[in-house]
């Protein structure tokens, strides 16, 4: 049995949109960042960019371009996990929060050891 021209072809979740995108970003940002007076600054200083233009991406006008985007997502967690999902590169989120669980359980561990060694003398 064949399948028709219909069934070979794979669906394809729609593109996001540019108003997609700064909205995003947005809400990312704000999550990132919070909402206090010296936050348009911060990510201003983070991505080397004018203070009107971090507002601009707070209220969702739009988005940051490529270079300030790439800038946004060296400081932002919140702002690579939008970058990733919005790609359809999940998976690339779950290797980072296994990595990030690994580093917290060496930590914990040290902790153990030096209150162990601690306990012991």
């Amino acid at each position: 049995m064949s399948l028709s021209g219909m069934d070979r072809k794979l669906p394809h979740p729609a593109p996001p949109t540019e108003r997609d995108l700064a909205s995003e970003i947005a809400a990312a940002l704000r999550r990132e960042y919070g909402d206090l007076p010296a936050t348009v600054k911060q990510i201003a200083r983070l991505a080397n960019a004018k203070e009107r233009t971090v507002k601009n991406w707070l209220a969702a006008n739009n988005g940051p371009s490529g270079d300030k985007l790439v800038a946004l997502m060296r400081h932002s967690d919140q702002v690579l996990e939008v970058v990733l999902r919005m790609s359809g590169r999940q998976e690339l989120l779950r290797s980072s929060a296994v990595g990030d669980v690994f580093a917290k359980m060496q930590a914990s561990l040290r902790t153990m050891e030096e209150l162990f060694n601690q306990n012991a003398s």
